[in-house]
């Protein structure tokens, strides 16, 4: 059913939270409307223009050069690029990381 949501919604950019990390990327989870997919690690490379690395504990990928960081919880925006029904599937692109002032300002914008 999350796949058919997302695939009705294609190049739709939505606030996330990151859940998992693996090799393979990031695994985030939206609220509204509830998907869970995953951005791949290629797409992460080309975002962060730079290697990264996969803490030994998975909880934090990070690039040396540029000292970014990505972490379980990470406030995040994604924008859903493929879906697949068949494989119940959903890849987001990672659009950007949310600083915690940001979320903070967003928050006092909504209330």
């Amino acid at each position: 059913m999350s796949a058919q949501v997302a695939k009705d919604r294609l190049g739709l950019s939505l606030l996330g939270q990151v859940v998992g990390m693996h090799t393979v990327g990031v695994f985030v989870r939206t609220a509204e409307p509830y998907l869970e997919g995953l951005i791949a690690a290629e797409d992460l490379q080309s975002y962060f223009g730079e290697p990264y690395e996969l803490s030994d504990d998975e909880t934090e990928l990070f690039t040396r050069k540029s000292k970014r960081r990505l972490h379980l919880g990470s406030q995040v925006t994604v924008r859903i690029i493929n879906a697949n029904t068949s494989l119940r599937r959903i890849n987001f692109e990672l659009v950007n990381l949310i600083s915690g002032k940001q979320l903070r300002q967003a928050l006092r914008t909504i209330s």
